[in-house]
């Protein structure tokens, strides 16, 4: 998934931006799942907490399949910096940004 994608605002309670959106809608797709645009229900609670939680399912099984070790924190690292931010710097969060960093380690 191309970063560049991800660019500009996010939107509602979990700050989605549209690219990870439309990421989880050809995953619900695939699912048989119904799928929903990204406004105006990225500010429902509902469903953007289940778009969320589909897509850091979707980012757990990716790092899976790069490291052998994945934790919270990788994956939250991968929510807030992107995942091809976290596999440039081989899953160690601590070398991301200081915001990312600190607020990763939370989910420990």
């Amino acid at each position: 998934v191309s970063q560049s994608r991800y660019k500009g605002r996010a939107l509602g309670p979990y700050q989605m931006h549209r690219g990870a959106w439309e990421d989880v809608n050809k995953i619900r797709a695939r699912q048989g799942k119904k799928t929903y645009s990204w406004k105006p229900y990225a500010f429902q609670e509902s469903i953007s907490k289940e778009y969320c939680r589909t897509y850091c399912k979707w980012l757990e099984a990716e790092l899976k399949g790069r490291f052998r070790k994945v934790d919270a924190p990788m994956v939250y690292a991968c929510y807030n910096a992107g995942l091809e931010n976290v596999v440039t710097v081989q899953g160690n969060v601590s070398r991301l940004n200081p915001k990312t960093r600190a607020k990763s380690r939370k989910f420990k």
